[in-house]
């Protein structure tokens, strides 16, 4: 996502950002910060995986 992207409100999202701050992503949003790796998976899979899923899918 870029600077200016916001999610919707209440939504989950997963950012490779070094920054987070309270609705720094959207209102309400909850944030995971991760590596750039991660979020990859994250998108391909639309979810957060779990160890196994993750080591898998790389």
């Amino acid at each position: 996502m870029g600077n200016q992207a916001q999610v919707r409100k209440g939504r989950t999202a997963v950012s490779a950002s070094t920054r987070n701050f309270p609705n720094r992503l959207g209102i309400d949003t909850r944030v995971s910060l991760s590596s750039a790796k991660l979020a990859t998976v994250c998108a391909l899979m639309g979810k957060i995986p779990g160890v196994a899923e993750y080591v898998e899918q790389v």
